[in-house]
């Protein structure tokens, strides 16, 4: 992930469910936070006991979703235009499960 210096971070003061994906995090940055999700900045969404985030951004072509919890488990989830799935893994002490 490389962002360049004028990549700016939104942070949404609000709750969100967490089980929101991409395209329930997507639509509240244009719906509530009237931002446009394709631009590459990054927007960072918390949980109501902020023991988890989300942050989403544009890359290139596609959505990355970097989700990180207290439980130290770190979960990326890549959707491409050009790729009609997701991929997923989660990093639990260093070791991909």
């Amino acid at each position: 992930m490389i962002f360049s210096g004028n990549t700016q971070v939104y942070i949404y003061t609000g709750c969100v469910d967490m089980r929101n994906s991409i395209d329930g995090l997507s639509a509240k940055i244009q719906g509530l936070m009237g931002k446009n999700p394709f631009t590459g900045d990054l927007f960072v969404f918390s949980n109501r006991y902020h023991n988890m985030i989300k942050v989403l951004y544009w890359h290139t072509n596609g959505f990355c979703l970097l989700i990180i919890s207290d439980q130290r488990c770190l979960g990326l989830v890549i959707e491409t235009k050009n790729a009609p799935y997701r991929s997923i893994f989660c990093l639990r002490n260093n070791t991909i499960v």
